[in-house]
């Protein structure tokens, strides 16, 4: 769904496009087979960057830094989530595990969506723990997730912003389980009470929340879905 262009399918020949998994981008006969990009004299597939380079204009990636969270992790390599603070630092690693080891209160803070430009691939395993009065005025904790994000529970959250916002996630077009909320949410069009637009899956939750559109589509689960 986007309501400028009045698109609803997936489809890389539209505007509104198809979105990938990182596994499938990370795989070299993505680009070869299925974009048909020219391996033989224009890219050339490099290992250790994990992506396409140019053959006649070659990027030196030999001193890329790779960046991960300065988290603890646990023993199956997910990054170990204990407070607010460590919970903003993983807006800059879309691509890594993350696990919560005890409930967060927010009070007192407002809080800002993470993954606002590129959306969350990885998995977040709430780990059955609660996020306590959490408050936001520009939508959900996630503002665009790509993954999985399981087993976490929003109590007495404070939601407010424009359109297609949810508690828990904006826009998504992975997986969301196993999660709940309860609390307010206030928007324009496209209010949910978990997520805002679902372009994915949601299953094994649900909502509580009162839920108001100013415009539009407001639903206690999920403002629209496709």
């Amino acid at each position: 769904f986007v309501s400028s262009e009045r698109q609803t399918i997936d489809d890389p020949n539209n505007e509104k496009g198809r979105g990938v998994a990182l596994e499938t981008i990370t795989d070299p006969s993505f680009f070869m087979e299925t974009l048909g990009w020219d391996f033989d004299e224009i890219w050339m597939w490099h290992e250790e960057a994990q992506r396409p380079l140019l053959r006649y204009n070659v990027e030196d990636v030999a001193n890329e830094e790779i960046k991960l969270p300065d988290l603890d992790q646990n023993d199956d390599g997910y990054y170990i989530i204990r407070s607010v603070e460590d919970l903003k630092s993983i807006k800059d690693f879309p691509n890594e595990n993350f696990i919560l080891a005890n409930d967060i209160d927010f009070s007192d803070e407002t809080f800002d969506p993470l993954f606002t430009e590129i959306p969350f691939f990885g998995v977040f395993d709430g780990n059955s723990k609660t996020f306590i009065n959490f408050r936001s005025e520009r939508g959900g904790l996630f503002h665009l997730n790509g993954g999985t994000i399981k087993n976490v529970a929003l109590i007495d959250a404070q939601v407010s912003g424009g359109t297609n916002i949810g508690m828990l996630v904006n826009v998504s077009s992975g997986t969301v389980e196993n999660s709940y909320s309860t609390g307010t949410i206030s928007g324009t069009s496209t209010i949910g009470g978990l997520v805002g637009y679902s372009n994915g899956i949601v299953k094994n939750s649900y909502s509580t929340a009162d839920v108001t559109a100013s415009g539009s589509q407001a639903g206690g689960l999920i403002g629209i879905t496709n």
